[in-house]
């Protein structure tokens, strides 16, 4: 079964993402800089605590989160 999830502003530039009650990843940066993703999943993140990035606009990061957490194991 895919996780339920939702993207929450907590403040300007500033976007987390709750995946079943708990943080799973963080969106920080702005338009000037780039925004990087912070995985803060318990089970053993695949991906770097330091953080995926840059990416170019909010739009592009919440589009890798997204795609990350709807990947299908088939």
């Amino acid at each position: 079964m895919l996780p339920s999830f939702t993207f929450m502003w907590r403040n300007p530039e500033h976007w987390d993402v709750v995946v079943n009650g708990s943080r799973a990843f963080r969106i920080r940066g702005d338009r000037k800089e780039g925004y990087w993703v912070h995985d803060e999943r318990t089970e053993g993140p695949p991906f770097p605590r330091h953080g995926i990035g840059p990416f170019s606009s909010l739009h592009a990061a919440t589009l890798w989160i997204t795609s990350t957490l709807m990947k299908e194991d088939l």
